[in-house]
């Protein structure tokens, strides 16, 4: 066991190594039927990611916001203690009257005997837990076995923590598929691949005059609730945002083996999210209103700028050109607007055409297309 706790280049994610220390430590005979830590990450929204690896339920992850420690799951429990300064805390179940209460619930669930220890890692104190469902709880031997494990879990555990809060931070600015990019390499100044997608972009209509007359802070929270709003449509089909631009959104929805499904993905976030504005009665999205442009194309997907600052991006004629498509939005008084090639992936008939428009800085006109009203 502290043989391979040891190999800290085997480190896989926190998930992956609370897995194989249960594997490992109920093959060498300790009954450990649930063990838990915390992972903190480097996320805007999530402080730490509770992880819980059981028999019965295998990996159960839990989020916790950056207001954890009001939470009524934190106060008073052993985690607090053991963030307090605590180094072990061991206690046999049922638990003491009106102490660590949340451990109730791991005796409501069969488990007799609980331990946790902290871990001192380079991001904080963090912790790990380890509850069996044994009438005669750990032996002796068992809990000098997991103490003694501790050093090595620290090691282990502060480069499983690393790699994970490496991974959230680069999700979190560069979006989930670029990051895995990144972080498998694909990060050479002038590296990238083509890429047949469903290009989204859209914008915020008469940004310019609110932003003009509106305080700074009203401003950023306006645009931060309108892209939650088109993020969390844009995921739901497939996409993912490349590109926030100022009040500007880019999304592409790669193809694979399907361009009608993909567009189809698209056109429904589309309508979703432009629907799910119309009707909010939030007052911070009630004054939002976008333009959103879709097109479909082969984009050059990878890394471009100077030798020490570079950008995952997509660039292309397809993406001049939904950029200019959606500046049609305004005055064709149309919240959605579709280009040719990407109404043709769907049939044409299921939308109403425009007729041929002009683009800024596109040599030929482009048909264009809106949903039927």
């Amino acid at each position: 066991m502290r043989d391979w706790l040891r190999d800290i280049g085997a480190t896989g994610t926190p998930g992956e190594l609370l897995e194989a220390l249960m594997t490992s430590l109920v093959a060498g005979g300790i009954p450990v039927a649930r063990v838990a830590t915390g992972v903190m990450t480097r996320h805007p929204e999530i402080a730490l990611e509770n992880l819980q690896y059981s028999r019965d339920h295998g990996l159960v992850r839990h989020l916790r916001p950056h207001h954890y420690r009001q939470l009524d799951i934190y106060v008073g429990s052993p985690v607090q203690a053991i963030h307090a300064g605590v180094d072990e805390i061991r206690r046999r179940l049922p638990n003491r009257p009106g102490e660590f209460t949340v451990l109730d619930e791991l005796h409501a669930v069969g488990l007799r005997d609980y331990v946790a220890f902290a871990l001192p890692t380079s991001a904080g104190r963090s912790f790990i837990s380890f509850a069996t469902a044994a009438e005669a709880g750990f032996s002796n031997d068992a809990l000098g076995e997991l103490r003694a494990l501790v050093p090595w879990l620290t090691l282990r555990m502060d480069a499983a923590i690393a790699q994970s809060a490496l991974r959230s931070l680069l999700q979190v600015y560069l979006g989930r598929n670029a990051a895995e990019r990144v972080l498998a390499g694909a990060f050479r100044r002038g590296g990238g691949e083509s890429l047949r997608a469903a290009i989204w972009f859209c914008d915020m209509r008469d940004f310019t005059a609110f932003a003009d007359t509106r305080p700074p802070s009203e401003v950023v929270a306006v645009l931060d609730r309108l892209f939650e709003l088109l993020a969390e449509h844009i995921a739901a089909g497939g996409g993912e945002i490349l590109k926030f631009v100022g009040d500007a959104v880019l999304a592409v929805f790669p193809i694979g083996d399907d361009a009608a499904v993909a567009c189809a993905r698209a056109l429904t976030a589309a309508q979703a999210a432009l629907a799910a504005l119309a009707a909010t009665a939030e007052p911070l999205l009630a004054r939002a209103r976008i333009g959103v442009a879709l097109h479909v194309g082969d984009v050059f997907y990878g890394n471009l700028g100077a030798h020490d600052r570079l950008d995952f991006t997509v660039i292309g004629a397809a993406v001049n050109e939904v950029c200019r498509l959606e500046s049609l939005c305004k005055p064709l008084d149309e919240p959605l607007l579709v280009s040719r090639a990407f109404a043709e992936q769907l049939g044409v008939s299921s939308l109403r055409s425009l007729g041929a428009q002009v683009l800024k800085g596109v040599a030929a006109p482009l048909e264009v297309f809106a949903p039927a009203r």
